[in-house]
């Protein structure tokens, strides 16, 4: 009983937990700066902002502590990826209400999240049907790092740009260019998944084959 508990409240997991306590702080200050007459708006970007660079510390954090303690868990990894997602989609429905981003753009980073959790569980499975040993809950490419990058940063350079009176109708400019990026990963990871599908009878013939255990 005490091993089944403490599995769910390590110090990283606990971290990560306190960055969902922290959204709805984001979301209220966030609404307020988006939409208030001056001076109020500058207090509350501000502490949006604030809010926003203490999820960003917990996130780093969290896996910091988890590796240097030796303590990272599948539940740890998939509780630390939701709540990345649960920011990105309540920031993004935000902005939908106050018709600052399109629609297609929340829809797009829905797919991007899902698909990254998709070929991981494919990813994971062709590993294990090679043989290769991974401890590996979740798989990154670097392509896919940038996407994931930009879709948590948009909120805050919204904010950035509204504090700076800066017209917001430029970021269509950044809409398109983040849906560039996620195509352009996108294609690069279903490529590379094929390229290891593809090895499988390799794998089946050849187990101990070092290029069957090649790692996205």
């Amino acid at each position: 009983m005490i091993t089944s508990y403490t599995k769910y409240t390590t110090l990283p997991n606990m971290i990560t937990l306190s960055r969902v306590f922290l959204i709805p702080f984001f979301l209220v200050f966030s609404y307020k700066g988006l939409t208030s007459d001056f001076p109020a708006i500058y207090f509350a970007i501000n502490i949006a902002l604030l809010v926003f660079v203490l999820i960003r510390v917990t996130d780093f954090l969290d896996g910091w502590i988890a590796r240097l303690t030796n303590s990272v868990t599948p539940l740890g990894s998939y509780l630390d990826v939701w709540t990345d997602f649960l920011f990105v989609l309540c920031s993004y429905i935000m902005l939908n209400f106050l018709n600052i981003i399109p629609f297609w753009l929340t829809a797009l980073a829905i797919y991007k999240f899902f698909e990254f959790l998709i070929l991981s569980e494919i990813i994971k499975k062709h590993l294990a049907i090679c043989g290769a040993k991974s401890d590996v809950v979740l798989y990154y490419d670097i392509p896919g790092r940038i996407a994931s990058t930009f879709f948590y940063s948009l909120p805050c350079l919204i904010l950035v740009f509204n504090l700076l009176l800066i017209d917001i109708g430029t970021f269509s400019i950044l809409y398109y260019g983040l849906l560039l990026i996620t195509v352009f990963s996108s294609a690069i990871k279903f490529f590379n998944v094929k390229h290891m599908i593809n090895k499988e009878n390799n794998c089946h013939e050849m187990p101990n084959d070092t290029s069957c255990k090649e790692i996205l």
